[in-house]
């Protein structure tokens, strides 16, 4: 009989503790509680509800403002994916334009590689208007040019001529560009320049003069103190067998 007691008193404890006061509300908070909402009118209900409450507590505020802030992320979110939907839709609906390059010709890429050569073509010109070399034989040419037309007496074309130069090199001169067209000052600059790169020309093979110089002496200076290291060995082996007597002085 007692052990049978003892036996129930047992499973009552274990279903105690089974069906504790929290488990409990636990249990109860799980079945109230709302499920979330999946969409943007049921949020707009709750909020309205939650709204329409007259006495509202603590509980009631945070929800509403819970309520809020996913509203709005939800309908931010529908806006971005509606932009994103209608912008896939007109990208279908409208054929791609064709591309065109400064020089009119189209581009059927994003990189327009048929402008890579015309830079570098502008670099070189930019540099050769600043090579008094080059502006010194474009000088030569013209001046050609404008003897052989008035050998052959086509006065006209030459003043015409000259006249394009004149009008090209005033705009140049109102643009900011400096005119260089004076062969003497050009043949300064020239020898100029020259004289400039023969200098440099010459320090550098003065540095690399002074670079092997000063590796030479290092080497020099090397091979020395090992020497001076081996006969310094050498005098010291030879003071030892000397005193030993292994060595005689003199013989």
């Amino acid at each position: 009989m007692g052990n049978s007691n003892d036996g129930a008193d047992e499973d009552e404890t274990t279903e105690g503790s089974k069906w504790s006061p929290n488990a409990a509300l636990r249990v109860v908070a799980n079945a109230n509680k709302t499920p979330r909402a999946s969409t943007i009118q049921e949020l707009q209900e709750r909020l309205e509800a939650c709204k329409a409450k007259k006495a509202q507590g603590y509980r009631d505020l945070v929800t509403k403002k819970n309520l809020k802030s996913k509203l709005k992320k939800a309908e931010k979110k529908r806006k971005k994916a509606d932009e994103r939907n209608l912008k896939h839709k007109q990208m279908k609906l409208e054929p791609s334009k064709p591309v065109f390059n400064s020089e009119g010709k189209m581009v059927f890429s994003k990189f327009d590689f048929s402008e890579i050569g015309s830079h570098k073509e502008e670099k070189k010109k930019k540099k050769e208007l600043k090579d008094p070399r080059k502006i010194l034989e474009k000088l030569k040419e013209k001046k050609e040019t404008l003897k052989k037309l008035k050998d052959e007496g086509q006065e006209a074309k030459v003043l015409e001529l000259k006249q394009k130069e004149a009008w090209s090199n005033a705009f140049k001169k109102a643009e900011g560009v400096k005119i260089k067209d004076d062969p003497e000052l050009l043949k300064k600059t020239l020898k100029r320049e020259e004289t400039k790169k023969k200098r440099s020309a010459k320090q550098w093979a003065s540095r690399e003069h002074t670079k092997k110089k000063a590796l030479s002496d290092k080497v020099q200076k090397r091979e020395s103190n090992i020497q001076a290291r081996k006969d310094q060995m050498k005098n010291k082996k030879r003071a030892k067998a000397i005193k030993k007597g292994r060595i005689v002085p003199g013989f």
